[in-house]
């Protein structure tokens, strides 16, 4: 999805393990409403967010 922009979508409940979202232009509130682990393949100002890195690690526990 690199250079993907997608700033209106509704990401919330989507299953994104496993996707390339490098590049895409996506929000940290978008990607806590979607379904990550650590295969999902983060934008590099996204990757080490807290909020983000707690929504990997309560996808992982259920």
């Amino acid at each position: 999805m690199g250079g993907t922009e997608l700033p209106d979508a509704d990401l919330s409940g989507a299953d994104l393990r496993g996707a390339d979202l490098n590049g895409a232009a996506v929000t940290v509130e978008q990607i806590v409403s979607a379904v990550i682990d650590s295969s999902t393949r983060l934008p590099a100002n996204l990757s080490d967010d807290p909020a983000v890195r707690a929504r990997i690690t309560e996808v992982e526990a259920e």
